[in-house]
Protein backbone atom coordinates (compact mmCIF):
# COMPACT_ATOMS: atom_id res chain seq x y z
CA UNK A 1 0.00 0.00 0.00
CA UNK A 2 1.14 3.56 -0.65
CA UNK A 3 2.03 6.05 2.07
CA UNK A 4 -1.20 6.71 4.00
CA UNK A 5 0.23 9.63 5.93
CA UNK A 6 1.24 11.62 2.83
CA UNK A 7 4.61 12.62 4.30
CA UNK A 8 6.32 13.14 0.95
CA UNK A 9 8.24 9.88 1.30
CA UNK A 10 9.47 7.68 -1.51
CA UNK A 11 6.76 5.09 -2.21
CA UNK A 12 9.19 2.15 -2.17
CA UNK A 13 11.60 2.90 0.66
CA UNK A 14 9.24 5.18 2.66
CA UNK A 15 12.08 7.59 3.34
CA UNK A 16 11.95 11.35 2.76
CA UNK A 17 12.86 12.06 -0.87
CA UNK A 18 15.31 14.66 -2.15
CA UNK A 19 13.52 17.96 -2.78
CA UNK A 20 16.45 20.16 -3.67
CA UNK A 21 19.06 20.28 -6.38
CA UNK A 22 22.20 18.24 -5.73
CA UNK A 23 24.85 16.17 -7.43
CA UNK A 24 22.35 13.30 -7.71
CA UNK A 25 25.26 10.89 -7.68
CA UNK A 26 22.91 7.99 -6.96
CA UNK A 27 21.45 8.35 -10.46
CA UNK A 28 24.74 7.11 -11.94
CA UNK A 29 24.22 3.65 -10.39
CA UNK A 30 22.33 0.85 -12.10
CA UNK A 31 18.98 -0.07 -10.56
CA UNK A 32 19.45 -2.11 -7.37
CA UNK A 33 23.18 -1.39 -7.12
CA UNK A 34 24.46 -0.70 -3.60
CA UNK A 35 25.11 2.99 -2.96
CA UNK A 36 28.38 2.41 -1.11
CA UNK A 37 29.82 0.88 -4.29
CA UNK A 38 29.98 4.46 -5.63
CA UNK A 39 32.32 5.49 -2.78
CA UNK A 40 34.29 2.24 -2.78
CA UNK A 41 34.53 1.56 -6.49
CA UNK A 42 36.84 -1.38 -7.18
CA UNK A 43 37.20 -2.28 -3.50
CA UNK A 44 37.79 -5.99 -2.83
CA UNK A 45 37.10 -7.41 0.62
CA UNK A 46 38.98 -10.27 2.26
CA UNK A 47 36.26 -11.26 4.74
CA UNK A 48 33.40 -9.96 6.90
CA UNK A 49 35.82 -8.36 9.34
CA UNK A 50 37.32 -6.33 6.50
CA UNK A 51 33.80 -5.28 5.41
CA UNK A 52 32.97 -4.23 8.98
CA UNK A 53 36.20 -2.24 9.35
CA UNK A 54 35.43 -0.37 6.13
CA UNK A 55 31.81 0.24 7.13
CA UNK A 56 32.85 1.47 10.58
CA UNK A 57 35.20 4.09 9.12
CA UNK A 58 32.52 5.37 6.75
CA UNK A 59 29.92 5.37 9.54
CA UNK A 60 32.22 7.40 11.79
CA UNK A 61 32.60 10.03 9.05
CA UNK A 62 28.85 10.18 8.41
CA UNK A 63 28.03 10.47 12.13
CA UNK A 64 30.44 13.40 12.45
CA UNK A 65 28.48 15.30 9.78
CA UNK A 66 25.15 14.76 11.53
CA UNK A 67 26.14 15.72 15.07
CA UNK A 68 28.90 18.17 16.08
CA UNK A 69 29.30 16.43 19.44
CA UNK A 70 32.00 13.94 20.25
CA UNK A 71 30.29 10.55 20.09
CA UNK A 72 31.45 7.13 21.27
CA UNK A 73 30.65 4.52 18.61
CA UNK A 74 30.46 0.94 19.82
CA UNK A 75 29.52 -2.38 18.23
CA UNK A 76 27.13 -5.11 19.34
CA UNK A 77 26.25 -8.49 17.77
CA UNK A 78 22.53 -7.66 17.71
CA UNK A 79 21.38 -4.33 19.16
CA UNK A 80 21.34 -0.76 17.80
CA UNK A 81 20.78 2.13 20.17
CA UNK A 82 21.76 5.67 21.08
CA UNK A 83 21.87 7.29 24.51
CA UNK A 84 21.59 10.79 25.93
CA UNK A 85 25.28 10.75 26.86
CA UNK A 86 26.28 10.70 23.17
CA UNK A 87 26.89 6.98 22.84
CA UNK A 88 25.94 5.09 19.68
CA UNK A 89 25.98 1.30 19.43
CA UNK A 90 25.64 -0.32 16.01
CA UNK A 91 24.68 -3.93 15.37
CA UNK A 92 27.07 -6.12 13.37
CA UNK A 93 24.32 -8.67 12.63
CA UNK A 94 24.02 -7.65 8.99
CA UNK A 95 27.63 -8.68 8.34
CA UNK A 96 26.60 -12.33 8.80
CA UNK A 97 23.87 -12.17 6.14
CA UNK A 98 25.07 -14.55 3.42
CA UNK A 99 22.45 -13.37 0.92
CA UNK A 100 23.84 -9.81 0.87
CA UNK A 101 26.82 -8.50 -1.06
CA UNK A 102 29.60 -6.64 0.80
CA UNK A 103 28.33 -3.30 -0.49
CA UNK A 104 24.74 -4.08 0.50
CA UNK A 105 25.94 -4.87 4.03
CA UNK A 106 27.76 -1.53 4.15
CA UNK A 107 24.70 0.36 2.90
CA UNK A 108 22.55 -1.12 5.67
CA UNK A 109 25.20 -0.49 8.32
CA UNK A 110 25.51 3.14 7.20
CA UNK A 111 21.74 3.62 7.29
CA UNK A 112 21.74 2.36 10.87
CA UNK A 113 24.51 4.84 11.69
CA UNK A 114 22.49 7.69 10.18
CA UNK A 115 19.43 6.71 12.23
CA UNK A 116 21.25 6.42 15.57
CA UNK A 117 23.26 9.59 14.97
CA UNK A 118 19.97 11.37 14.31
CA UNK A 119 18.81 10.32 17.79
CA UNK A 120 21.89 11.84 19.44
CA UNK A 121 21.31 15.10 17.59
CA UNK A 122 17.51 15.43 17.57
CA UNK A 123 16.00 13.34 20.39
CA UNK A 124 15.12 14.73 23.81
CA UNK A 125 15.71 11.54 25.80
CA UNK A 126 14.18 13.02 28.98
CA UNK A 127 10.97 13.76 27.10
CA UNK A 128 10.74 10.13 25.96
CA UNK A 129 11.13 8.74 29.48
CA UNK A 130 8.03 7.25 31.06
CA UNK A 131 7.39 5.58 34.44
CA UNK A 132 8.12 1.85 34.53
CA UNK A 133 4.45 0.80 34.35
CA UNK A 134 2.46 -1.07 31.68
CA UNK A 135 0.96 2.24 30.55
CA UNK A 136 4.40 3.84 30.55
CA UNK A 137 5.82 1.04 28.41
CA UNK A 138 3.19 1.34 25.67
CA UNK A 139 3.48 5.14 25.70
CA UNK A 140 7.23 4.79 25.31
CA UNK A 141 6.75 2.39 22.36
CA UNK A 142 4.30 4.71 20.60
CA UNK A 143 6.44 7.80 21.15
CA UNK A 144 9.56 5.96 20.02
CA UNK A 145 7.89 4.93 16.74
CA UNK A 146 6.89 8.54 16.07
CA UNK A 147 10.30 9.79 17.14
CA UNK A 148 12.10 7.38 14.79
CA UNK A 149 10.18 8.80 11.84
CA UNK A 150 10.60 12.39 13.01
CA UNK A 151 14.38 12.25 13.39
CA UNK A 152 14.85 10.57 10.01
CA UNK A 153 12.83 13.34 8.36
CA UNK A 154 14.84 16.02 10.17
CA UNK A 155 18.12 14.47 9.06
CA UNK A 156 17.11 13.92 5.44
CA UNK A 157 15.91 17.54 5.30
CA UNK A 158 19.45 18.59 6.26
CA UNK A 159 21.34 15.79 4.48
CA UNK A 160 19.19 14.56 1.57
CA UNK A 161 21.84 12.13 0.32
CA UNK A 162 21.66 10.05 3.49
CA UNK A 163 18.10 9.04 2.68
CA UNK A 164 19.36 6.35 0.29
CA UNK A 165 21.12 4.55 3.15
CA UNK A 166 18.07 4.84 5.41
CA UNK A 167 16.02 3.28 2.62
CA UNK A 168 18.34 0.27 2.45
CA UNK A 169 18.19 -0.11 6.22
CA UNK A 170 14.40 0.07 6.26
CA UNK A 171 14.23 -2.61 3.58
CA UNK A 172 16.51 -4.91 5.59
CA UNK A 173 14.78 -4.46 8.94
CA UNK A 174 11.19 -4.43 7.69
CA UNK A 175 11.18 -6.65 4.59
CA UNK A 176 13.53 -9.23 6.06
CA UNK A 177 13.73 -9.22 9.88
CA UNK A 178 10.31 -7.78 10.78
CA UNK A 179 8.32 -10.00 8.42
CA UNK A 180 10.22 -13.08 9.58
CA UNK A 181 9.38 -12.45 13.24
CA UNK A 182 5.85 -11.06 13.26
CA UNK A 183 3.17 -13.62 14.25
CA UNK A 184 0.58 -14.74 11.68
CA UNK A 185 -2.26 -12.21 11.51
CA UNK A 186 -4.86 -14.76 12.63
CA UNK A 187 -2.81 -15.51 15.77
CA UNK A 188 -2.41 -11.88 16.86
CA UNK A 189 -4.55 -10.37 19.61
CA UNK A 190 -6.64 -7.29 18.79
CA UNK A 191 -4.08 -5.17 20.65
CA UNK A 192 -1.20 -6.63 18.64
CA UNK A 193 -3.06 -6.04 15.37
CA UNK A 194 -3.73 -2.41 16.25
CA UNK A 195 -0.15 -1.84 17.40
CA UNK A 196 1.32 -3.44 14.27
CA UNK A 197 -1.01 -1.43 12.05
CA UNK A 198 0.04 1.82 13.74
CA UNK A 199 3.70 0.81 13.51
CA UNK A 200 3.38 0.00 9.79
CA UNK A 201 1.46 3.19 8.98
CA UNK A 202 4.14 5.37 10.54
CA UNK A 203 7.29 3.47 9.57
CA UNK A 204 6.70 1.15 6.59
CA UNK A 205 3.19 1.00 5.03
CA UNK A 206 4.20 -1.45 2.29
CA UNK A 207 2.36 -4.48 3.67
CA UNK A 208 -0.78 -2.81 5.01
CA UNK A 209 -3.90 -4.32 3.46
CA UNK A 210 -7.27 -2.58 3.18
CA UNK A 211 -8.71 -5.33 5.36
CA UNK A 212 -6.32 -4.35 8.17
CA UNK A 213 -7.71 -0.83 8.15
CA UNK A 214 -11.33 -1.89 7.86
CA UNK A 215 -10.94 -4.17 10.89
CA UNK A 216 -10.55 -0.99 12.92
CA UNK A 217 -13.16 0.95 10.95
CA UNK A 218 -10.56 3.16 9.29
CA UNK A 219 -11.88 4.22 5.91
CA UNK A 220 -9.47 4.46 3.01
CA UNK A 221 -10.10 6.45 -0.13
CA UNK A 222 -7.95 5.58 -3.12
CA UNK A 223 -7.42 8.26 -5.72
CA UNK A 224 -6.95 6.08 -8.79
CA UNK A 225 -5.87 9.01 -10.93
CA UNK A 226 -2.64 9.45 -8.99
CA UNK A 227 -2.42 6.09 -7.25
CA UNK A 228 -2.18 7.38 -3.71
CA UNK A 229 -4.17 6.60 -0.56
CA UNK A 230 -5.33 8.97 2.13
CA UNK A 231 -6.99 8.41 5.47
CA UNK A 232 -10.48 9.85 5.88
Amino acid sequence: MNDLLDLGRDQQSFVQTRKQAGLNWEDSLTKGEAYSSYMLKGKIFKDNLHILQTAYKLASSIISTITPHKVFIGLDPKENYATACKKIVLSTQVMDEKSLSPFEKIDIFLGTAVHEASHTEETDFDLLSFPNTPKGEIMHEICNILEDERIEKKTTDKHPGYGVFLGKTKYYYFDKLYLANIPEYSKQTAGQKLYNLFFAMVRYPKYIRKEDLLNFKIQVAVDKSIGTSNLL
